[in-house]
């Protein structure tokens, strides 16, 4: 007759350890798994909604470019005004995007921004002066359609 030998109850304990241990490591693998799942989710609706607003800004800047080339007399003033809000706007768009996604992440030249200013800077000399300002306009109009064209095409 054959006997066999019972496990001992180290070895057992040892098994169920191991089995433990492996559902442990499971469950903690699925978990991260679904938070890096909705992570995921959460920053793509970050960077749709970056965008959208980013869109709304340049279209109002350009209404406000628009407005600036049809209009001629005392709100001309107020409408350079409004056109350097929305250009701040996508400057702290752009700053905000950096600060969330990183320093290489920009949704906007910067450049381009900056350049648009300082039309704005010699539309605000200009108008002080008496003097037209319709270069300066046309230049800052083609900015914000670089601006357009460069969004549509941007991913961060």
């Amino acid at each position: 007759m054959v006997y066999y030998r019972e496990k001992s109850s180290t070895v057992k304990k040892a098994r169920n350890r191991l089995m433990l241990a492996f559902l442990a490591l499971t469950l903690v693998t699925a978990v991260l798994g679904t938070l890096y799942t909705r992570a995921n989710a959460s920053t793509t609706r970050m960077q749709d909604v970056l965008i959208r607003q980013v869109n709304q800004e340049i279209a109002q800047a350009n209404t406000y470019a628009q407005q600036l080339t049809s209009s001629g007399g005392s709100n001309t003033s107020v409408h350079v005004g409004r056109l350097r809000q929305h250009l701040y706007a996508l400057s702290q768009l752009d700053s905000l995007s950096s600060s969330v996604y990183g320093v290489g992440h920009t949704l906007i030249d910067v450049a381009k921004i900056s350049q648009a200013m300082e039309y704005l800077d010699e539309c605000e000399t200009r108008l002080l002066a008496g003097q037209s300002i319709a270069s300066q306009l046309v230049s800052v109009r083609s900015l914000l359609e670089d601006l357009s064209q460069q969004i549509r095409q941007r991913r961060i």
